[in-house]
């Protein structure tokens, strides 16, 4: 029967959004907690890290809250001013969050580039660090300006609902300069600064094969390596999730193919997976990732041995 479909269809998309958004939950704010509490791990690249994982809890959280009222509550929403105010920044945020994740994507690049390419000019990255996070925040808003317009409460019998209108023309153009310089731009920046990255890596002679070589210097080339190599991992399994979603866009956009109902769900699942799957890269490929995590799971277990103990010798 269609209704049974159909419930089985909700079921199913409140699973797989919870089951991301506990993934993202646990992940990123472990990712959060090491780098804010250990010294050593508050490097430039940790930091904008850092805010990548803020970024991903949130699309994650916005995902399940979406999956909720799209489902449960047909786009239901209550009216008045704060109504109409909520009701734009929840749909702008859908593009606020992932433009802001992704130019952190070139700034981590720009990060990997200076550190082997120009390691003197680095400093300049460090010491601005604030600045350009606040500056990618502004320019995300200011990206998000046509849905932030076009989101609007309508106001059927009695209830009022949240919509994104159709965009007039002007918009559509506004939209499609946004789309070009927030995806197409940010991932050809981002290939052709690991692309050169690469190329230096490969072409430089390792220190430490020769009997007077740096080994000092070797240990540098080689983080240097291992952390390259993580965040290229990291933009692999971004174009894995959000790619498809934006191919059906455009397809939609220019050439008028309808994307199945269920299909349209699952390429917006898959770009919430690029979230809460992103901070267990970090935990796959970074070694002190690792340690600092093992180091407080030992540490949780001891807490949890010396409680126990002390209500057994309270009972005794």
């Amino acid at each position: 029967m269609p209704w049974v479909a159909g419930v089985s269809l909700i079921i199913l998309i409140y699973f797989g959004y919870i089951i991301i958004f506990l993934a993202s939950l646990f992940g990123n704010s472990f990712i959060i907690h090491i780098i804010r509490t250990q010294d050593s791990m508050k490097t430039t690249i940790n930091y904008l890290i850092l805010n990548q994982a803020c970024a991903d809890l949130l699309i994650t959280l916005l995902g399940l809250m979406n999956a909720i009222h799209n489902s449960s509550f047909g786009q239901l929403w209550f009216g008045g001013i704060g109504g109409l105010i909520t009701c734009k920044f929840f749909k702008a945020s859908f593009l606020i969050l992932p433009f802001f994740s992704v130019w952190l994507l070139v700034f981590i690049a720009f990060e990997r580039y200076y550190v082997v390419i120009l390691p003197l000019r680095l400093l300049s990255i460090s010491q601005n660090l604030k600045k350009t996070v606040v500056l990618l925040w502004v320019w995300s808003f200011v990206s998000s300006a046509g849905i932030f317009v076009n989101a609007n409460l309508q106001k059927i019998k009695e209830s009022h609902y949240c919509f994104l209108l159709s965009f007039p023309p002007f918009w559509e153009k506004y939209n499609l300069i946004v789309l070009v310089l927030n995806v197409l731009l940010p991932l050809l920046i981002i290939a052709v600064l690991y692309t050169v990255i690469c190329v230096k890596m490969f072409s430089r002679e390792v220190p430490g094969d020769g009997t007077n070589r740096d080994h000092g210097q070797a240990d540098v080339i080689q983080t240097a390596w291992k952390v390259t190599r993580m965040m290229i991992a990291v933009v692999v399994l971004f174009l894995v999730c959000w790619i498809p979603m934006q191919l059906s866009s455009i397809l939609q956009i220019f050439v008028q193919i309808q994307i199945p109902y269920g299909f349209g769900l699952l390429l917006n699942w898959l770009t919430i997976v690029y979230s809460g799957l992103n901070p267990y890269v970090y935990f796959i490929f970074s070694a002190k990732f690792r340690k600092t995590l093992k180091r407080f799971f030992g540490n949780f277990n001891r807490v949890l041995h010396y409680r126990s103990q002390s209500v057994e010798l309270q009972q005794m």
